[in-house]
């Protein structure tokens, strides 16, 4: 073979069905990408190559055997196996010496991909010996059940993600992973089950959890100690989103001892009615996110106890009703959209949101604007497209605390432009007239 090879491709070649055993003579190779063969093993002189860093297999049909062996090279590594229908099982690796240790020589990081293998059943326990494991993706691996409950051995286990899997449930000894951050599940529609273990870890973590149609309710955190601990320890930033999760009906009140959950998303839970009462104690809470929630009503009124919120959105969640009177005590609140809902009236507190730039009550039942409306000193944008205003004139002024001639435009949506005028000067004062049919939008440039 040739020994100052780096990278080695074959590529749709349908009729190869070996390797050469030889292939680990190739010291200088750190690629090897095989497509489209009909291998059916990966020969075990790979172990040999100490610069290999990339292993792509696709489309092998044929492909049954993975040695174990490759789990001896001693550099980081790239493993993808994808759409290998034949594969029913990950390798595995071997047991342990007396004195506990594998013989196995761990790179610093690898991750592991594993895509459209559609007879995979199992992964080894044996594979959460690779304590350097940092990345593990499943992918529409459609017959896979179950996840090894010792993934909580990968000690250096940065992202778990599972896509298109049969798995029921989320293995409680991920909460053993100091280093862990992400965490995806998508598309297991027999998901029914996370463990609030989850919540034990000491890193900060992302959270998505999309399209897993079976998982009923959020996991419940323990309950507080009688010092008022719950014995998790709390990472110093964390984001929650949930996705076109359809029977999910319930977020359980323990989710607010998070107090570190940073973002919160909520996207397309159709049977979601409510927020917990407690949400105000999400102290570092940033932003609030509810899109496409059919059956979303109002916000718990503990909200506008957040003092760090800077971002609230309510989009299209058709049967919202209500904004908390006590909106006016969120005092960093910079950006308000509350569009495609059922919404009459906004309270009179809003004027008292003096960090507001955008503001966006487009699309909903509007019948009137606050009178506070005009408080608004650092709004940018502003939009108050289609909704039911009654006034047949109605005159706007919006102090906008901005330099001379940076408004870019007077959006016109089914109304007709009666007057215009700006005043220029160290603070710029925009009076509209507007003959009303549906709405009302101001855009600066920079801010959509």
């Amino acid at each position: 073979m040739f020994k100052s090879l780096a990278s080695l491709e074959i590529i749709n070649c349908p009729k190869l069905e070996r390797l050469p055993d030889e292939l680990g003579n190739s010291k200088a190779l750190e690629e090897l990408r095989v497509e489209g063969a009909a291998i059916r093993e990966v020969p075990e002189s790979l172990s040999q190559l100490a610069l290999l860093s990339t292993l792509v297999l696709k489309n092998c049909s044929e492909l049954e055997y993975i040695s174990s062996n490759i789990f001896k090279l001693k550099s980081s590594i790239y493993i993808e196996i994808s759409n290998c229908s034949n594969l029913k099982s990950f390798p595995k690796i071997p047991s342990c010496n007396i004195d506990g240790s594998t013989g196995i020589e761990r790179p610093s990081s690898s991750t592991l991909r594993s895509e459209n293998c559609s007879s995979l059943v199992s992964l080894s326990s044996s594979m959460c010996k690779l304590k350097s494991l940092s990345s593990l993706q499943i992918i529409d691996c459609k017959k896979l059940e179950r996840l090894p409950y010792e993934l909580g051995n990968l000690e250096t286990l940065k992202e778990l993600r599972v896509e298109g899997a049969a798995i029921r449930e989320v293995p409680e000894s991920l909460s053993q992973l100091p280093l862990f951050s992400r965490l995806v599940l998508k598309n297991c529609s027999e998901l029914e089950y996370i463990s609030s273990n989850i919540f034990k870890l000491k890193s900060s973590i992302y959270i998505e959890i999309s399209n897993c149609s079976n998982l009923k309710s959020f996991p419940k955190i323990p309950s507080c100690y009688i010092d008022g601990s719950t014995g998790i320890e709390r990472p110093s930033s964390s984001r929650l989103r949930l996705e076109k999760c359809s029977s999910l009906v319930s977020l359980s009140s323990s989710l607010c001892m998070l107090k570190s959950l940073s973002s919160l998303q909520i996207i397309d839970c159709k049977k979601l009615e409510r927020l917990p009462e407690s949400l105000g104690q999400l102290a570092l809470l940033c932003e609030l996110k509810m899109i496409k929630c059919s059956s979303f009503e109002s916000l718990p009124s503990s909200l506008c106890m957040l003092k760090y919120l800077t971002s609230l959105a309510i989009i299209d969640c058709k049967n919202f009703k209500r904004l908390p009177n006590e909106l006016g005590n969120l005092k960093c609140l910079v950006v308000l959209i509350v569009k495609g809902t059922a919404i009459r009236e906004v309270p009179e507190s809003l004027g008292q949101l003096s960090s507001i730039v955008r503001l966006d009550l487009s699309n909903n039942n509007l019948e009137r604007t606050p009178a506070s409306l005009y408080q608004l000193s650092s709004i940018k944008y502003l939009k108050l497209f289609d909704n039911n205003f009654k006034h047949r004139l109605l005159t706007l002024s919006v102090d906008l605390n901005l330099v001379p001639n940076v408004l870019s435009e007077i959006i016109n949506d089914r109304w007709r432009k009666l007057s215009f005028h700006v005043k220029v000067g160290s603070r710029v004062c925009i009076s509209l007239g507007m003959k009303f049919q549906s709405g009302l939008g101001i855009k600066v440039p920079g801010l959509l």
